[in-house]
C-alpha cells in the first residue's frame, strides 16, 4: 500500500516539474517572436533590434530566476505545513500568492530593461513602443491576440 501511494505521489510530481518547466520554455520562445513583432511595427533598425533582443532576454532570464525561487519557497514552505496546520492551497491560492511574489520583480526588471530599450529608441518610436507594451503579458511575454486584432481594424 505504501510502494502505491508513494508512486501515485511521484506521478504528481513529476508532471507538475513538467508543467512548470514547459512554463519556462514558452517564456524564452516568445521573446524572439516578440521582439519581431515589435521591430516589425517600430521599424527597428539592425542595431536596435539587437539591444531590444538582448534586453528581452535578460528580462526573461530575470523572470524564469524569481520564477524558480518563488517555486522552491512554495515546495519549502508546502512540506513545513501540516494538515492540522493548513488545509492543502488550491490553484487560486497559489495565483494569488505567484501574482504578489512577482510583482515587485516584474516592475524593477520592467524598469531595467525599458531604460535600455529607451536609450536606443527615437522619439516616435518611444511613444509607439509604449503603446505596444500594453499589447503583451510581462510575465511569459506573450502577445495578447485580442487586443492586436482590435487595434489592426
Amino acid at each position: 500500500m505504501k510502494n502505491i501511494i508513494l508512486t501515485i505521489i511521484l506521478i504528481f510530481s513529476s508532471v507538475s516539474f513538467a508543467i512548470q518547466r514547459a512554463d519556462f520554455n514558452e517564456t524564452k520562445k516568445n521573446v524572439p517572436v516578440l521582439v519581431d513583432y515589435l521591430a516589425q511595427n517600430l521599424k527597428l533598425n539592425s542595431k536596435q533590434k539587437a539591444v531590444v533582443m538582448n534586453a528581452f532576454s535578460d528580462y526573461a532570464n530575470s523572470i524564469i530566476v524569481s520564477k524558480s525561487k518563488f517555486m522552491k519557497q512554495m515546495s519549502v514552505d508546502y512540506k513545513k505545513s501540516t494538515k492540522a496546520d493548513s488545509p492543502r492551497n488550491s490553484k487560486d491560492d497559489y495565483k494569488v500568492a505567484e501574482k504578489k511574489h512577482m510583482t515587485p520583480y516584474v516592475l524593477r526588471f520592467t524598469e531595467k530593461r525599458n531604460a535600455i530599450i529607451n536609450d536606443v529608441l527615437r522619439g516616435k518610436q518611444k511613444k509607439q513602443y509604449n503603446e505596444l507594451q500594453k499589447l503583451f503579458n510581462p510575465i511569459s511575454l506573450e502577445l495578447k491576440k485580442d487586443k492586436i486584432k482590435n487595434i489592426k481594424k
